[in-house]
């Protein structure tokens, strides 16, 4: 049984933010590719959650590698798939901040 899957606030924020940027900089039909693998990697997720490498164990938190620049982090609470944020793997550490 599939996991029903929430996105929150941040994640739908940097989700549009990515997709502003590809469509500008690299054209409308990279952005719909990502578009197209972030929902196709979601749609799994719901289907095998454990696929994601355990980013924060205390927290459960996990993530996908979605493209090779772009990550996605998400976590499990009983029948629902939470889509916490996405990561440009491009930024510095310093300036990251996932959730």
């Amino acid at each position: 049984m599939a996991l029903k899957i929430i996105w929150n606030k941040r994640a739908v924020i940097h989700f549009d933010h990515t997709i502003s940027y590809l469509a500008e900089n690299w054209g409308q039909s990279v952005a719909t590719r990502f578009v197209n693998q972030v929902y196709s990697s979601v749609e799994m997720l719901s289907e095998l959650p454990e696929l994601g490498a355990i980013q924060e164990p205390d927290k459960e938190i996990r993530a996908i590698l979605i493209t090779k620049h772009n990550r996605l982090f998400y976590r499990v609470k009983g029948t629902r798939l939470f889509i916490l944020s996405f990561l440009d793997n491009r930024t510095r550490k310093s300036n990251r901040k996932v959730l």
